[in-house]
């Protein structure tokens, strides 16, 4: 009997191409769809487990109040590991892990910079499992002048040499011995390094054992088995007094994260590898989107399937007059859309795999289909495909099978036409399908706002070039000297900070009488830095070039600072800020994201090495202003690569995950339209077909092509409005949710609404006008000789 079904099941699939067709695509491409999305979620949920312990391992972090905010950070003293340790009897280990930031690496008088270098303590392999493959000693890191390399690192800066008890020198002052090998950490790790070291026992003149002065590491803690983490965190408050100031511990909360909670639901203001860190409502935004296109794609085979109901009637009858119970006939159409979607299982792993390396090369991901081969994520996907199949060929099924042989077969019997149902269908699929694209729009327009905003400065054509070393940065005045002797520089500059990149933070008081300091973005530039950057002056001066030096005391502030203390721009001049005096006000100018509101900054004077030198350059010819920089960098600093970005690059780089978010709602918008409209090209051809000597009728009565097209079109149409109705409300709020983290955002108008509208509505009637324009000039002789 299987064998039989299975023939006719393959004979109904051959006999109708298109319904095949539509339905094999829509499946295979949702089933696709799920696969990398299935593979993204599976990534991202397996964060950290490779460690033995990781159900034992904590990050400790804080939430401690500071004037105007509440921040959550994982920056810890440099006693606390070691105390916890020795003080909590819960704690079996504990370790701290430091990012040292861009480094000058020297290796035989070969330089490169790195980026990925953590500072630690031996501990640390004691509590990651972290793959030993050389050493020369039993504990790594015992020596403060040890340093570990990865395998990777080991084999770019050594090729096949042993570099076991070679010297890698780094920013070319501190030397380091190479005592392990270790293999590279996989990609499911929140932190990631490309050596270890040492942690000093001074950075930057400060003791780092003081408890009230250097805060910086990131502190985990192994406990012990069956241990309750809040137990542990109860002690750490009376452990720490005593030790720390009383107004600091009385203003702080401390809470454990767990490691496997790191990756995707860490808050802090930073982290050790803030590239490794993912909010876990892309997980849960990304299923849901997987979730609604398999949807769509199982609608599709229902719609199509209660339409072509009455083509199988007598099927029905003659099987159950043979004696067919419901049961039979009911699992032989189940069998029917098993076997379609388990034949789409088969294309989507062919999809997925043309995919994969596209979404692979957007998301800076190493997703791979062989993942696909496990055990438990194979089990997962073939019940998905079973679920899929049939929960859409369950309704189809039973109506079916429901048929009495006596009514099929006089003729008499009533077909439930199921129209309301393919309706509702029909309105849900174009709902889902105009939120994603009311969701690109939205999107595509904040970016673009973002890209064209007035920035308060011009970041176009501006090269900074970053002073990495104590020898590049002593450098800086020859650098600049010979930098004036470049026509194509327009003009350029020194300084401590640059627009987009991290600032220092200071905390004044503005007032002698205010309880609290306020937070201000802090820099420090040379000569013509306003100029360069393109910045405006709002009232006041800027620094006097020729008493550049004799004004250190003076300073330089934004709209925003003088807003907070309820300054006029003419009153600012000549206010004082502890000891600055304030000689100009410049117009607001963005150097964070434009999530962030722009926050007051102060400048002053350049004190000190510059830690970059900026030049605009000419727009002409800006490839060979480029070699002759690059060719005076190497005769100033030919030990350390010449580190550059453009403030342009620089700017959108910050944005980087919202353009991602954009191309994959447009790629999820795209499939959703796609796959509704081949349901609806499939059941417009089916109505168009029954309607055959209804329209050949009309024609002879004398109805137009145009009539024909509005008769067959317009039903259709309207449940494409309606779904475009019912997402409007769906869409905008979903998206005022996401613009809500942008403190610069587009307002959503009605014309982004008619814009998704309009296209949606096109497509949709392309798509129903072919076959409805087909029908209307087909020759009503041949669809009525019959009568």
């Amino acid at each position: 009997m299987f064998k039989n079904y299975l023939k006719i099941t393959f004979r109904n699939l051959k006999k109708d191409k298109s319904y095949t067709f539509i339905n094999l695509t829509g499946l295979s491409v949702g089933l696709a769809v799920c696969l990398i999305i299935a593979l993204f979620i599976q990534f991202h949920l397996g964060f950290d487990r490779f460690h033995e312990e990781s159900d034992r391992i904590y990050r400790i972090a804080k939430e401690d109040g500071r004037p105007g905010e509440l921040q959550r950070s994982g920056n810890m003293q440099g006693p606390l590991a070691s105390t916890l340790a020795e003080e909590i009897p819960e704690v079996e280990q504990a370790v701290r892990l430091q990012g040292v930031g861009k480094t000058l690496i020297t290796v035989d008088s070969e330089s490169f910079y790195d980026e990925d270098i953590i500072r630690t303590d031996p501990s640390f392999f004691k509590i990651f499992d972290i793959i030993q493959l050389q050493k020369n000693t039993e504990n790594l890191l015992s020596d403060k002048n040890s340093i570990v390399l990865t395998k990777e690192i080991a084999e770019k800066y050594f090729g096949r040499e042993d570099p076991l008890g070679k010297t890698i020198t780094l920013n070319e002052s501190d030397n380091y011995i190479v005592t392990g090998i270790v293999q590279n950490l996989p990609a499911q790790s929140h932190f990631h390094f490309s050596m270890l070291i040492n942690i000093p026992d001074e950075m930057y003149g400060i003791n780092i054992m003081d408890w009230n002065r250097f805060s910086a590491f990131y502190t985990y803690l192994l406990l012990d088995q069956n241990v309750n983490p809040e137990q542990v965190l109860e002690k750490v408050p009376r452990v720490l007094e005593g030790k720390i100031l009383e107004e600091t511990l009385a203003n702080t909360s401390y809470f454990l994260q767990p490691l496997k909670d790191i990756h995707l639901r860490s808050d802090l203001s930073f982290e050790l590898s803030s590239d490794r860190i993912m909010s876990i409502n892309y997980i849960y935004l990304f299923a849901t989107i997987g979730f609604f296109i398999l949807l769509i794609a199982s609608l599709n085979y229902i719609n199509l399937s209660t339409a072509r109901a009455t083509t199988r009637l007598k099927e029905v009858g003659v099987r159950k007059t043979a004696g067919a119970g419901r049961n039979n006939l009911f699992w032989q159409f189940t069998g029917e859309i098993l076997i379609l979607t388990f034949i789409a299982a088969l294309l989507s792993l062919g999809v997925a795999e043309l995919l994969l390396n596209q979404v692979n090369a957007l998301m800076n991901l190493e997703l791979s289909t062989a993942a696909l081969w496990s055990p438990q994520f194979l089990s997962g996907f073939l019940l998905v495909v079973f679920l899929t199949g049939f929960l859409s060929g369950i309704y189809p099924s039973l109506m079916l099978s429901s048929f009495k042989p006596s009514d099929v077969l006089k003729g008499s019997q009533k077909v439930f036409s199921g129209g309301s149902l393919r309706k509702g269908l029909i309105v849900f699929q174009f709902t889902v399908s105009m939120v994603l694209v009311i969701g690109t729009l939205i999107i595509d327009r904040q970016m673009s706002y973002i890209q064209n905003k007035n920035l308060g400065l011009n970041p176009d054509q501006v090269l900074n070039i970053a002073l990495e070393t104590n020898s590049s940065q002593a450098s800086a005045q020859s650098l600049i000297d010979e930098l004036n002797q470049i026509p194509g520089i327009v003009s350029h500059t020194a300084s401590a900070g640059i627009p987009a990149k991290d600032h220092i933070r200071l905390f004044l008081f503005f007032n002698e009488d205010d309880e609290e300091p306020t937070p201000v973005y802090f820099n420090q530039i040379d000569r013509n830095y306003i100029e360069t950057m393109g910045m405006e002056l709002a009232s006041g001066r800027n620094f006097t070039l020729s008493d550049f030096e004799k004004e250190r005391s003076k300073a330089l502030v934004n709209r925003s600072l003088i807003d907070q203390q309820d300054w006029t721009a003419e009153e600012a001049i000549g206010q004082k800020i502890q000891s600055y005096e304030i000689i100009g006000v410049l117009q607001n100018y963005h150097f964070q994201s434009l999530e962030n509101e722009i926050e007051p900054a102060l400048i002053t004077t350049l004190n000190g090495n510059p830690r970059f030198i900026s030049a605009r350059l000419n727009s002409e010819n800006i490839s060979s202003t480029m070699a002759q920089i690059e060719n005076i960098w190497q005769q100033i600093s030919p030990s350390a690569p010449m580190q550059y970005s453009f403030l342009d690059d620089t700017f959108n780089s910050l944005y980087r995950s919202e353009e991602q978010l954009g191309i994959l709602f447009s790629g999820f918008a795209l499939i959703t339209i796609i796959i509704a409209c081949m349901g609806l090209f499939g059941l417009m051809a089916f109505m168009a077909s029954k309607r055959t000597k209804e329209i050949g009728i009309r024609k002879v009565l004398g109805a137009s092509i145009a009539n024909i097209v509005a008769l067959l079109s317009t039903d259709f149409v309207k449940l494409v409005i309606l779904g475009f109705v019912i997402a409007i409300p769906i869409a905008w709020y979903a998206m005022n949710q996401w613009l809500a983290d942008f403190a610069y955002r587009i307002e959503i108008g009605p014309g982004i609404f008619a814009l998704a509208g309009g296209v949606s509505l096109v497509i949709a009637l392309l798509t129903v006008s072919w076959q409805s324009i087909k029908a209307a000039l087909a020759n009503p002789v041949e669809s009525l000789r019959s009568e």
